[in-house]
């Protein structure tokens, strides 16, 4: 079964990397976060840390033989930087992007990762981002919408921590059934 990654880099948004684990973690979605470096507890924002599921090389390793079905890039800064300077994940993101994978971004990482590395192949898409981020995007070519979170095709885009919750809802109606979306979304009080 191919993997979905939750990618966190030092200065992370930790609500924008725990709502979506926690979601898809309730509909049995397997799912990990991806140490980006080689610290196994990667710290956030606000200087604590969430300790990873995976390693690079591990990760390197699983998504070799399952494949990737999503990729989810949180915001926060600097996290988002971190992840959109890092070549290695980049050249990963390039071409699970152009294979129509599922690729999810929020917050900062609309433009600090998708924007500055998928750059004209994000023309015309509709995105959103947090406040401020927006001309990163229509930079490239896409259409910023300034809505809370937007879906459009293989993309899943959303503007910031407050709406982590519905930017994990939204991951989780692409990769699961609908009833199952339901049931979890039900199970949540949502």
């Amino acid at each position: 079964m191919k993997g979905t990654y939750i990618f966190l880099a030092q200065g992370y948004e930790p609500l924008e990397a725990l709502a979506p684990m926690d979601i898809l973690n309730r509909a049995n979605v397997k799912c990990h976060f991806v140490a980006t470096t080689d610290d196994i507890v990667m710290p956030s924002t606000q200087g604590y840390g969430i300790q990873t599921t995976m390693t690079w090389d591990e990760f390197l390793k699983d998504s070799s033989e399952n494949g990737i079905e999503c990729m989810i890039f949180p915001g926060g800064l600097p996290g988002a930087d971190n992840l959109g300077t890092n070549a290695a994940l980049m050249e990963i993101l390039k071409k699970h992007y152009a294979a129509g994978g599922l690729t999810c971004a929020i917050c900062a990482a609309p433009g600090r990762v998708l924007a500055r590395n998928l750059g004209s192949s994000l023309a015309g898409k509709k995105m959103t981002a947090y406040d401020g981020f927006g001309r990163e995007l229509e930079t490239v070519g896409a259409y910023y919408t300034a809505a809370d979170v937007e879906v459009d095709g293989n993309l899943i885009t959303a503007k910031g921590p407050g709406l982590a919750i519905d930017f994990g809802l939204a991951i989780l109606d692409r990769l699961v059934d609908h009833r199952i979306y339901e049931v979890v979304k039900h199970a949540m009080m949502l």
